[in-house]
């Protein structure tokens, strides 16, 4: 399971009141209606409510052609999250000296 980072919690709809939740779902419906897919925004950083439904509807005046490209950059950016998220803790001068001399050249 994922936690939030230690910068803080991300916003979710249980933190939004009863206004500002319709308004979103609105939008992702109607999002979901112009482009046949859901709206993905990567929320990393993003804790304005506000701008984040701001940008949400901004999105409705794009392209159909724009917006999967825009979709697809927000995925590329949750995964980068995600994997930098993953490795953060790691540390690769540890990890080579405890290999067998050789092994992490081949």
């Amino acid at each position: 399971m994922r936690t939030p980072r230690a910068t803080g919690r991300r916003p979710t709809s249980a933190t939004w009141d009863e206004d500002e939740a319709a308004d979103l779902a609105g939008i992702t419906a109607a999002y979901r209606d112009r482009y046949g897919i859901p709206l993905i925004v990567c929320g990393h950083g993003r804790h304005d409510r506000e701008a984040l439904v701001r940008h949400a509807r901004s999105r409705l005046q794009n392209s159909p052609a724009q917006e999967h490209v825009a979709a697809l950059l927000e995925v590329a950016k949750i995964a980068g999250h995600r994997f930098d998220d993953l490795v953060a803790d790691a540390n690769p001068t540890t990890s080579v000296r405890s290999q067998p001399y050789g092994s992490a050249m081949s």
